[in-house]
């Protein structure tokens, strides 16, 4: 039988923790079922990589603020919609589609970072798999930064 101290040491981070699910739990007013704010956030995430895999990059460019910043590796930055725009364009028009499967998703006050694997579809059909992190900061519920780690080079070798 463990002591008083063990069991503290064991139960009151799940007491803690229950503690700040049930302080986050919000009702949602379109459908009036419990949500926590990490569900709300997981959907907002999973909405940009759906507007992404679309390749609809007006959706994806809404959400992301005036003066964003995008960086895909090592490339210079993008600054603003404008470059972003440009950038996310000469990539969705590079290839057929794209699909994100995620791996994990870390969730963190301002800032979320996703794994995945991305699904590239090229124009020949063949499809090249590639492991990805995504590192996104947000500001007012846009995307403030975006940074995403990944070699991309397969996807456009012979």
């Amino acid at each position: 039988m463990p002591t008083e101290a063990a069991r503290k040491k064991i139960f009151e981070p799940l007491q803690l923790e229950t503690k700040f699910m049930k302080e986050n739990i919000r009702t949602n007013t379109e459908n009036n079922s419990p949500e926590t704010q990490d569900e709300a956030r997981l959907a907002w995430v999973k909405n940009i990589f759906a507007n992404a895999d679309k390749l609809d990059l007006n959706q994806y460019l809404a959400s992301f603020t005036d003066d964003a910043r995008f960086q895909v590796g090592s490339e210079p930055p993008a600054v603003g919609r404008a470059a972003i725009e440009q950038a996310g364009g000469n990539l969705f028009s590079s290839v057929k589609a794209m699909k994100h499967n995620f791996v994990e998703v870390w969730l963190e006050e301002n800032v979320a970072i996703i794994e995945a694997t991305v699904e590239y579809t090229r124009f020949d059909e063949r499809v090249v798999p590639v492991p990805c992190v995504t590192i996104l900061r947000t500001e007012n519920d846009l995307i403030k930064d975006a940074r995403v780690f990944m070699d991309i080079s397969p996807v456009f070798a012979a």
